[in-house]
């Protein structure tokens, strides 16, 4: 299954024991993000974490520079840690992307 080879490789999620990750897939939620839409906005709270499946994602701040990514990217991991950061950034859509997501009370 895609998505539990994806848990395998980030860091967070590669400390659980494979019955764990299998059960932790089917708490992930399939989302799709549109160009130009914003998945998250700089600043804002947030409580998901997100792993994209296809298409491309831009990472940007304000005034800094942006980053791209695309299939296998995790992005947003910092919040499922710590309910007290909140976005260091704006993600939005370059192409028609789904991503996989996991909110920090799935977690619980």
């Amino acid at each position: 299954h895609w998505l539990g080879e994806q848990l395998s490789k980030h860091k967070l999620f590669s400390l659980l024991l494979p019955r764990s990750k299998h059960g932790l897939t089917k708490e992930f939620h399939r989302i799709k993000v549109w160009p130009g839409q914003a998945l998250f906005q700089e600043g804002e709270a947030g409580d998901s974490c997100y792993i994209i499946a296809s298409g491309r994602l831009r990472l940007s701040t304000e005034g800094g520079p942006t980053k791209e990514l695309g299939p296998g990217d995790c992005v947003g991991i910092e919040q499922l840690i710590n309910d007290d950061i909140v976005r260091s950034s704006t993600c939005t859509g370059i192409e028609m992307a789904i991503c996989w997501y996991i909110s920090q009370q799935a977690l619980l």
